[in-house]
Parts: C-alpha cells; structure tokens; sequence
C-alpha cells in the first residue's frame, strides 16, 4: 500500500511539474510576439553598448517566426521555438533555468531568455560565471505582429 501511494504521488509531481513547464513556455510565445528594438548589448568583458530608440535595430516576432533588422535592413527571416529545459540537462550554468530561444532549429544558436514588466526582453548567451557570457535588451515598440 505504501509502495502505490508513493508512486502515486510520485506520477502526480511529474505531471505537475510538466503542465508548468508546457504553461511557461505558452507565456514566453505569447509576451514574444510583437516588434522589439535594441537598447544594450554586451559582449564578455568587452565594454557594452546603448542604442537610443530609432536606432533600427529589430527584433520582430509571430507566433513562430522571426526577423531580424540591422539599421533598418532586413538580414535575417526563419523560425524559432521556445523550450523550457533544466540546466543540468543542457549543462549550462546553475542559474540558467529559464525559457529558451532557438533559432531555425539550429542547437548551437540558442539563447536564454527574459521578459521584465517593463516591455523588456533580455537574452543571454554562454555563462557569465565562465566567459562574462553576453546580453542583449530589447525594448517593446509595438505590439503588432
């Protein structure tokens, strides 16, 4: 009896735990989309940089597609997807556990990702406690799709 009752328990936490991770990543695909343009990007130890607005460098986002704008260029198109995946899986850095983005289904073009209450989204890449890692923020321009 105690055997089922612990294992009951047990398939209840997974599922608990799957339903969160399916609910954090619908969020992050729905606070993503819309047009986001670049404020500040950092590079390892390498000094950062601020973008005043207008500085033509976007970010726009669908449901599942992206582009990407250079100074008011369009450079790239594709498709992305956002996963909520543990960091000793990844093996990333321990404070890494938050929604990801990856680009065109390529497994090295993958970035950490957070949205602040500001309309502020924030990607990080490598590890900050190895290589200083990078960063960039974005600011919500518009909402559009």
């Amino acid at each position: 009896m105690r055997h089922s009752v612990q294992t009951i328990l047990f398939s209840i936490s997974l599922l608990v735990i799957a339903a969160c991770n399916k609910s954090a990543k619908s969020v992050a695909v729905q606070e993503i989309i819309g047009s986001w343009e670049l404020r500040t990007a950092q590079s390892g130890m390498i000094p950062g940089s601020t973008y005043a607005p207008g500085n033509g460098n976007r970010l726009i986002f669908t449901a599942s597609e992206y582009r990407l704008y250079t100074n008011n260029q369009l450079t790239k198109t594709g498709v992305y997807k956002i996963e909520t995946i543990s960091p000793a899986i990844q093996g990333e850095c321990l404070d890494s556990n938050m929604p990801r983005i990856t680009y065109d289904n390529s497994g090295t073009d993958t970035k950490r990702i957070e949205f602040k209450e500001n309309n502020t989204l924030i990607f990080y890449g490598g590890c900050a406690a190895l290589d200083y890692g990078t960063y960039a923020v974005y600011e919500r321009i518009s909402d559009e799709k």
